[in-house]
């Protein structure tokens, strides 16, 4: 995994992707306020065979798939997923906590990912 948080040249060999999106995709959780374009995006990126599937338990479906397949290749992605899992609450937004663990996390990941599955 290529973790881009500087500025210095880094070849991508896989695709990149944005943090956030790809937290949503391995915890199943919508954690951002774009609805779920971001899992979209992220399924047809990594399984364009996929885009036949549309619909809410499609994109679960493909999701739980994709995300299984990426933390078993990335290590820091699933201790994350971990962290995220069992701090989450309904009200995540509302909380202080959250927001400055999944802060961290993001800060820790940078905003963007290289994956290769």
């Amino acid at each position: 995994m290529n973790i881009n948080n500087s500025m210095q040249y880094n070849p991508a060999f896989g695709i990149k992707l944005n943090t956030k999106d790809v937290l949503e995709v391995t915890t199943l959780k919508i954690l951002n306020n774009n609805g779920l374009n971001g899992v979209r995006d992220v399924i047809l990126k990594l399984n364009p065979k996929s885009e036949n599937r549309i619909g809410n338990k499609g994109f679960k479906g493909q999701a739980q798939i994709i995300g299984a397949k990426i933390m078993q290749k990335y290590p820091q992605i699933k201790l994350a997923t971990e962290k995220i899992n069992s701090h989450y609450t309904s009200d995540f937004k509302k909380s202080k906590h959250f927001q400055e663990m999944y802060k961290n996390i993001l800060d820790t990941l940078g905003n963007e990912i290289d994956i290769v599955i």
